[in-house]
């Protein structure tokens, strides 16, 4: 019983603890790569899911991408930030609230329009609210994605149609490199 109380304790420690780190490199406009207690550690900004940058060669970036890559260049890299860890419900790697200087920077890139609240991944909670407002507030100003209107589509099914896209691209090849006969 004793573990098991203890187990339940650092499942619970675990979904809000925050530590300080580095950023060594700003991957894309949702994902940083942290330095820091000896390791370094790729981190999904919890609660939004920004533009895709290209990840093939016949997958086109989406647009604003490498505006929130900059974005978030320009407030983090190499600087010290503070990280609040988030579980999700999926199985996919660590992702936090990343503060600099006191500012929550995932909820600084919704209102500016760079990233969409994306709350699937994680079990609810009463902070999320203020996700939703401030997409709502960055949607009626048109700022950024948003500013697409009828074009925007999400990074979810950008990512499915880029799959696709990379699956056929790579059918083509395999069917055009064939020796003719």
């Amino acid at each position: 019983m004793g573990n098991l109380l203890f187990a339940i304790f650092l499942f619970t420690a675990s979904s809000v603890s925050s530590m300080e780190y580095t950023v060594v490199r700003v991957v894309d406009g949702d994902t940083v790569l942290l330095k820091g207690h000896q390791s370094l550690i790729s981190l999904d900004l919890a609660y939004i899911d920004a533009p895709e940058l290209a990840w093939s060669p016949v997958s086109p970036c989406q647009p604003f991408s490498k505006v929130a890559q900059r974005y978030l260049e320009e407030k983090l890299l190499g600087k010290r930030v503070h990280v609040m860890m988030r579980n999700r419900t999926s199985g996919d790697g660590p992702a936090g609230i990343v503060f600099l200087g006191g500012r929550n920077i995932n909820l600084e890139l919704v209102k500016a329009g760079l990233a969409e609240v994306c709350l699937e991944s994680y079990p609810p909670e009463p902070s999320q609210k203020r996700y939703l407002e401030a997409q709502e507030r960055a949607w009626s100003s048109g700022k950024g994605i948003w500013s697409l209107g009828k074009r925007y589509v999400c990074p979810r099914k950008w990512r499915e149609r880029c799959k696709e896209r990379s699956a056929m691209a790579t059918l083509l090849y395999i069917l055009m490199s064939q020796p003719k006969k």
